[in-house]
């Protein structure tokens, strides 16, 4: 039997959210929605609350069907479009 080769993976967090802050010392950091982290970085153990062990969901925008105007009358169909001009 072979013996696996493989590192182990550091743990890793992800931001919870888009935001700027800052560590211990003052220097400042943007964090943006999903970002990876070290677990054990500086800034993930002074704001635990910015992090999270899970990914966040996929942010996909939303298709919208908007409605489409007939230009012209339907049989039968009366459209109220005003005085005619004469």
């Amino acid at each position: 039997m072979a013996r696996s080769t493989q590192v182990p993976a550091e743990p890793v967090v992800f931001s919870t959210g888009t935001c700027a802050t800052a560590d211990a010392d003052g220097v400042g950091y943007s964090l943006r929605e999903g970002e990876v982290w070290a677990a054990d970085d500086p800034l993930v153990l002074t704001h635990p609350g910015l992090f999270s062990d899970t990914p966040p969901a996929p942010n996909f925008p939303r298709r919208t069907v908007r409605a489409v105007e007939q230009a012209t009358a339907a049989p039968r169909e009366r459209r109220n479009v005003g005085a005619r001009r004469g």
